[in-house]
């Protein structure tokens, strides 16, 4: 999952300096869970950069 991977310290989030959420917060559908409280899917814009190795 990318959020898990963005999340953790050493995460790249610094690759994607334009990120910015692709739909409005009130479209965001959430879980229907009492455990867990986080959205269904979190659409994303950005600028692809280059791979760099």
């Amino acid at each position: 999952m990318i959020a898990r991977g963005l999340g953790r310290p050493g995460g790249r989030l610094d690759r994607l300096p334009d990120v910015e959420p692709a739909i409005a917060t009130t479209e965001l559908t959430h879980h229907p869970s009492p455990w867990q409280r986080g959205p269904t899917a979190l659409p994303v814009r950005f600028t692809p950069m280059p791979a760099s190795r």
